[in-house]
């Protein structure tokens, strides 16, 4: 095997789990954010009795596997290796609970904080940053996101996909729901919470149908997207 930090195509072999759906939640708290991981699964190998997953500086909360917590026993972190012992069938679900501190990391990978924003960079392999998951090119999800904060605290919340709900709830803190249709790699995953300005207009296609086009900047930066519009 090669020494050095370059991935050969003559190593690889196809990971033994697909993912094809994952829900997300994030709560946006004031000194971290917790995030509930939901992933679907299917076995491919029939073989492989673990699932290996990524992550890096994420405060392992809980493990459950429907909806049954595992023990400490039926799991182990080693380094950046998350094994999870895996029930025989082929489809089942893992949901896992952790705590990441995008104010704290300067790695600039994963969540972060910069600017009063709070961002994402998941390409190439940031995504391991923000929970537990295999971050490889070759797995794709369909993600639905929902997003939770204080209303006041961050005015603009963004995610991959349609908005399908945004709600200012009973206990004050602002909810809002994305969903992409279309399955995608970890490394495409984007979020984005802070107090940005908003740049509305609309495009109408050659059959009539009109096309909503917003565009989010800081408000220092309004004067820059007319040429982007048109």
């Amino acid at each position: 095997m090669p020494k050095d930090n370059f991935t050969y195509l003559s190593g690889y072999s196809q990971y033994p789990f697909l993912i094809p759906k994952i829900n997300l939640r994030f709560t946006i708290r004031e000194l971290d954010i917790e995030v509930v991981n939901e992933m679907y699964i299917e076995r491919v190998n029939k073989g492989t009795q673990k699932i290996v997953l990524k992550g890096i500086d994420i405060k392992l909360v809980s493990i459950h596997l429907g909806n049954r917590k595992l023990k400490e026993t039926e799991y182990k972190e080693n380094n950046e290796d998350l094994e999870i012992v895996t029930p025989a069938e082929k489809r089942f679900k893992v949901t896992i609970v952790g705590i990441i501190n995008p104010y704290k990391n300067t790695s600039l990978e994963g969540l972060y904080f910069s600017n009063g924003l709070i961002v994402s960079q998941c390409e190439a392999e940031g995504f391991r940053r923000i929970t537990y998951h295999p971050d490889r090119p070759d797995i794709l999800s369909e993600f639905t996101v929902t997003i939770q904060t204080n209303k006041n605290a961050y005015k603009t919340i963004l995610c991959n996909g349609n908005l399908i709900e945004e709600k200012i709830l009973t206990t004050g803190e602002k909810r809002s729901i994305w969903h992409d249709p279309f399955p995608k790699p970890s490394y495409l995953f984007a979020l984005v919470a802070g107090n940005l300005a908003e740049v509305k207009d609309k495009y109408i296609k050659s059959n009539g149908k009109e096309i909503s086009i917003r565009v989010h900047v800081e408000p220092k930066d309004i004067a820059y997207t007319e040429h982007a519009i048109r």
